[in-house]
């Protein structure tokens, strides 16, 4: 699958940096979810 041009080590620095941001989405959601909750 991987395209010429692309060296793996960038392949797989995306795949980590897409993995950390989408951890990173969901902490904030859960976290945002908790506070909504405990006000109302």
């Amino acid at each position: 699958m991987a395209r010429r041009g692309i060296k793996p080590e960038i392949n797989a620095l995306s795949t980590i940096l897409f993995t950390v941001v989408l951890i990173l989405l969901l902490l904030i959601n859960k976290i945002s979810n908790k506070e909504t909750k405990e006000l109302k």
